[in-house]
């Protein structure tokens, strides 16, 4: 199934970012699992496209929460999985955050550091 992204842009990662997710909540229960490796693929200030070794469900009773860095600044966002790709080695996911305006802001401020720091 494609989840369709209405958001103004989409920022590609050559070579992709590494990063960790964690389990916060399942089922309403909450938690936090041990950190997962991913790759950070894209990234929109609403939300990223992953991949890892690691299968994790797609469900909505499912939080997790993403640590990456971009320009050194380290970023925490929460959400869900909203799609997923299996693959042989790896699987691709769909992540959505939580909406929060100030994090989005600095988000496109870092990409456009990091975008400027590529083409010198």
């Amino acid at each position: 199934m494609k989840y369709n992204r209405d958001e103004p842009f989409r920022f590609t990662f050559t070579p992709p970012i590494s990063g960790f997710f964690s389990i916060t909540r399942l089922r309403g229960v909450n938690g936090l699992s041990r950190k997962g490796q991913m790759e950070l693929l894209d990234i929109s200030p609403r939300g990223v496209k992953f991949q890892s070794i690691l299968d994790i469900p797609k469900s909505n009773e499912m939080e997790l929460v993403l640590t990456f860095s971009i320009n050194e600044e380290e970023f925490i966002r929460s959400g869900h999985i909203v799609w997923k790709q299996e693959g042989y080695k790896k699987h691709t996911y769909g992540f959505i955050f939580h909406d929060d305006p100030l994090i989005n802001k600095r988000i496109i401020e870092e990409l456009k550091k990091y975008n400027k720091s590529k083409k010198v």
